[in-house]
């Protein structure tokens, strides 16, 4: 993509500078340091020569050059407007593939935290939750026995804040209970 960039950054200069398009297109297949680039971009340059039009011959290489790309070179040959349509195409490819970067590492964060998820789970249905089973086996209590029986320190905890709960709740009773509406109104 970054060679389809500067390919077509470098053909609009050259055609803005009114170099002869199989000019310009021989001068960068010789530039061009990919192989594969620089054997589109030749084959590019024989294609124009023979009389095709550069869309023309662009359509041939559709790996390369996408059907949006080729359509805005046919609309700049027919136009006028090659070397405008060309910097344009260039300026789209790249904020495309700024937008790609970003998206690709946008994502990254998530797969790790996702991953790492799994991972942890992994790790204590295996290696952890055998360890508590085995703690377990070895008090000769069940685990459903151990939950619905909890040891004296979490039932006085409990009552405790059980207590503090009824004791508001009867403080409320007392207080409506006692008071009208408009004797509660007077002392709030």
């Amino acid at each position: 993509m970054d060679e389809l960039v500067v390919f077509s950054r470098q053909l609009a200069t050259m055609v803005e500078a009114g170099v002869p398009l199989v000019q310009s297109l021989n001068i960068l297949g010789e530039q061009v340091e990919n192989l594969n680039m620089q054997n589109v971009v030749l084959r590019l340059h024989d294609d124009v020569e023979g009389g095709k039009s550069l869309s023309e011959a662009m359509e041939i290489h559709k790996k390369v050059f996408s059907t949006l790309f080729v359509s805005m070179i046919k609309a700049g040959e027919s136009s006028g407007n090659l070397e405008e349509i060309l910097d344009r195409l260039a300026t789209y490819i790249e904020k495309t593939n700024a937008l790609r970067k970003k998206i690709k590492s946008a994502l990254i964060y998530p797969c790790v935290v996702a991953t790492m998820a799994f991972l942890i789970t992994f790790g204590m249905l295996t290696w952890v939750i055998p360890q508590f089973a085995s703690i377990f086996k070895s008090f000769k209590r069940s685990l459903a026995d151990s939950n619905s029986n909890p040891p004296s320190g979490e039932r006085s905890a409990a009552s405790k804040y059980r207590v503090i709960f009824d004791r508001n709740r009867y403080c409320n009773r007392a207080f409506y209970s006692t008071y009208t509406h408009k004797e509660r109104a007077a002392l709030v």
